[in-house]
Order: C-alpha cells, then sequence, then structure tokens
C-alpha cells in the first residue's frame, strides 16, 4: 500500500473529512526533492517544524489568502497591530495555537473559550524550503510568509476547529514520525528523480586518462584521495556525458578514457553539491580493480585485461602520428659538440643491426629479452609527441611547468659494425606504432656511413 492510498483509507475512519490533497504527504515530498543531502532535510523537517501541511488558524469561514490583508503581531508591543499587507502567517503546529487563542486543552476540553473558530489548511510546496524558516519571537512555531511568497501558497480546504484537531490527529499518525521513517521518505523521493532522470540506472562512470587508468590496473584499483585533494570518497557520475567531459579536459581527445562500475549501496550521492540531480555519486572505500571496465573501440572491456598500447595505437593512428621531421626539434642530443640527429628507414636499421651483430639483435618484442621497454617506449611516446607537458601520475592532469624531451637511439659503427649504445627497445616501439623512420643519434664523422640506411 502506497502512502496515498494509506492516507485515504485513515480518512474514511475519520467522520468522512476530506481534503483535496491526493497525497497527504504531497507537500513534503516536493520539498524532499530540493535537498541533495539527508542530513538537510531532517534539519528542515525536526529542527524548523516543517511537515508539509500547514494551519492559519482564524473566525473567517470562506478564508482567502489576500494581498490586501496582513497579519496581525499580537505581541505586547506592537498589541495587535497589522504588519505588511500580502504577507501570512502560518504554522505546522496547530495544537499550540488552538491553545492559544481558544484555550483548548483536550485532557480538559470543558475550558475551551473559542476565538477563532476556523482553520484554513494551507500547502506551501511551491514556496522554496529556504523561504520556509520559523520566527524567533518565543510564541511557538510560526512562520512569516512575505506578500511575493504568499502568492505561492494554496488552500486545501478551511475546517471548523473540531474537523481540523481531527484531521492534524491523522495527519500526525501519517507523517514521519521518526528519522527512519523521514529518510525512507527521502530516499524514495531521490529514487524516483533519478528513475525519470536520463542518467545510467546500472553503471556509474569515472572519467580519467590513460596514464591515470594505467597506475589504477597497476596498483590493483583505485585509492582513497588519490589525487592528494584531501577528499575521502572516490567519484563518480551517473552522466556519461560528464565523464567524457573530465577525460577530455584530463587527457585530450587522445589519451583520455573512461571507466565505468556498477553503482552498488556503498555509493551514495556526494554532499559536495546542493543541486546535485544523481550526477556525482561518491564511495568512502577503495575499489578493487575487478570491479572496473573502460571503454574501448571494442566496447566496454574489463580493466584489468585492458592493454594500454593497444588502445594508444587507435586514438594516435585517428589523430595522425607526428612524422620524423616534425619531432627533430623534440629531440635533447646526449653530445651536442659531437654527435648529430638524422632520420634513417627502420627495417634498413634493423637489418644492418642483425648482420653486424646477431647476438644483440631483435626486430620485435617478442624476440626481445625485455619486452616492457618496448611497451614503456609506447607509452611515452603516445603521451607526449602530441602533447609534450608531464602528466602527472597521482591524478593523470598535464602540468605547464616545462615540457618532455626526447632522446633518441645512440648508434655509432666501430670496426665497420653498426652497433646500439643505447635506444634498440625505441626502434622497435617506433616500429610497432606504425613508422616506416626513425630519429637516431650518430657521430658527426660517421653520417656519411649513415646514408645506405635513409
Amino acid at each position: 500500500m502506497n502512502l496515498s492510498e494509506s492516507y485515504r483509507k485513515r480518512m474514511q475512519e475519520l467522520a468522512g473529512i476530506e481534503t483535496n490533497s491526493e497525497d497527504i504527504l504531497s507537500g513534503l515530498k516536493k520539498h524532499a526533492k530540493f535537498f541533495d543531502n539527508y542530513e538537510d532535510f531532517e534539519n528542515f523537517y525536526s529542527i524548523k517544524g516543517n511537515h508539509g501541511i500547514y494551519y492559519h488558524i482564524t473566525n473567517t469561514p470562506n478564508f482567502q489568502i489576500s494581498q490586501q490583508t496582513g497579519p496581525r503581531d499580537m505581541s505586547s508591543m506592537s498589541s495587535g497591530s497589522i504588519s505588511e499587507k500580502g504577507a501570512l502567517m502560518v504554522t505546522s503546529d496547530l495544537e499550540y495555537w488552538d491553545e492559544y487563542y481558544n484555550s483548548y486543552d483536550p485532557d480538559t476540553p470543558e475550558n475551551e473559550d473559542v476565538k477563532r473558530n476556523y482553520v484554513a489548511i494551507i500547502d506551501l510546496s511551491e514556496i522554496k524550503p529556504s523561504k520556509l524558516n520559523p520566527t524567533q519571537r518565543g510564541f511557538g512555531h510560526e512562520i512569516y510568509l512575505k506578500p511575493d511568497d504568499t502568492k505561492k501558497a494554496k488552500i486545501i480546504k478551511v475546517l471548523n476547529i473540531q474537523d481540523a484537531r481531527k484531521f492534524n490527529d491523522n495527519f500526525n499518525k501519517i507523517k514521519p514520525n521518526n528519522s527512519k521513517e523521514l529518510k525512507k521518505l527521502w530516499l524514495l523521493v531521490h529514487q524516483q528523480l533519478n528513475e525519470n532522470s536520463n542518467v545510467d540506472k546500472e553503471f556509474i562512470f569515472h572519467g580519467t586518462n590513460n596514464a591515470a587508468a594505467y597506475h589504477i590496473q597497476r596498483y590493483g584499483g583505485m585509492k582513497l584521495n588519490a589525487a592528494n585533494n584531501n577528499e575521502p570518497y572516490i567519484s563518480f557520475t551517473s552522466d556519461m556525458k560528464v565523464a567524457q567531459y573530465y577525460a577530455t579536459m584530463k587527457g585530450g581527445s587522445s589519451n583520455g578514457v573512461v571507466l565505468r562500475i556498477k553503482r552498488t549501496p556503498d555509493f551514495f550521492l556526494s554532499p559536495k553539491y546542493k543541486k546535485n540531480k544523481g550526477h556525482e555519486w561518491v564511495t568512502t572505500r577503495e575499489i578493487p580493480l575487478q570491479e572496473l571496465e573502460i571503454k574501448t573501440s571494442n566496447g566496454w572491456v574489463p580493466l584489468e585485461n585492458w592493454d594500454i598500447i593497444d588502445k594508444k595505437i587507435m586514438t594516435l593512428s585517428e589523430n595522425n602520428l607526428p612524422d620524423m621531421q616534425s619531432m627533430l626539434s623534440k629531440y635533447k642530443l646526449r653530445y651536442p659538440k659531437d654527435n648529430v640527429l638524422i632520420i634513417v628507414n627502420i627495417n634498413k636499421l634493423l637489418a644492418r643491426h642483425k648482420h653486424d651483430e646477431p647476438d644483440y639483435a631483435f626486430d620485435s618484442k617478442e624476440t626481445s629479452n625485455y619486452p616492457g621497454r618496448v611497451d614503456r617506449a609506447k607509452e611515452y611516446w603516445t603521451n607526449y609527441a602530441n602533447d609534450p607537458r608531464p602528466i602527472s601520475p597521482k591524478d593523470g592532469t598535464r602540468n605547464d611547468w616545462g615540457d618532455m624531451t626526447f632522446e633518441a637511439p645512440y648508434v655509432s659503427i666501430y670496426n665497420g659494425k653498426l652497433g646500439f649504445s643505447d635506444g634498440r627497445h625505441r626502434v622497435i616501439a617506433m616500429k610497432e606504432l606504425g613508422y616506416d623512420d626513425i630519429v637516431i643519434e650518430v657521430p658527426k664523422d660517421q653520417i656519411h656511413q649513415f646514408m645506405e640506411l635513409k
């Protein structure tokens, strides 16, 4: 049975009192939508006394909210003077004002002295919760509505005082009467908000770059405060577009990636934002690698099975590999006085090396004793060939304090044989990335001996 059905059933048991409200808690539910965290909503309900139904006690059976009249200030200093025209005083505490005006006490009803015999039941759900603050005059619960706000107030019904007391007793039984019931209502409202939105219902997403994703892969999962931002939680979003925006911001069009995870009960709406419509979810637990997936050209795949190199080959080919000639200025010579940079054909270079030093030569990652060096060389190139700004290993963002440089493989010829002092794996990396040529560093006095490798 839902709340509306429960309300109608109980109301039928009450002397035939009815209202125009389809759901007696609808006003409270509407206000619950404004609160992105439960603690603020609980304060609005419990401390400020806003329960979704409001009363105005009056001596007018056909009471209407008017912009020409205003409430009287009944304090001793004001002596009943009329305050601002169009304003209205309301309360959630009918009992207090019934006793104040009518001397009504349910234990001694014979002492009743009715001065205000009617009660207007009022809906304030169209007024922002921030406007519904109780006054501090010491007169019990009362809310002063300014003229602009009273235009949004709606009278549900005007009841005589006896029926209003029954209505109030019934409402007090239906409304949340403890924190557990109140939180259940708040969660139900926000669950419906998420179900009616365009966000993903099952998965939540995290935008980052491939360097950070690789770090997560090597670490074995996502840890708290990985970005050193003093936030004790990990953040995701239920909006794929938001995640893609952060991926592009952190890694650019080539190196941005999106991770996803199933939204489990330990995720909750971020408390950082007042208007968080489900677009940021956080958790205070570290996330194991096995729960994460990454979006690739082949769809979503487990992050633990992701090959960062395959991803980068795809993205670089889509954005065009920088040619070797344009990269010359980014290389740094080890020995600028003695050496120069030249561009040679990769296959010719590898063939000559295999002929001259067969015991040290290899022509693929698989035939190398250190295949990881090829992967690292490819990662470095794809990270910095197009954008030389350093990438932070902590959060994957790029820094502007200097550009990364490149060192070319150092090749020389001794006793007629070509050999590498450094950089054999970089040659294989460039070959696997699809290059035909490569920049190498050679002694100035040996340039002529490399002409056949161009």
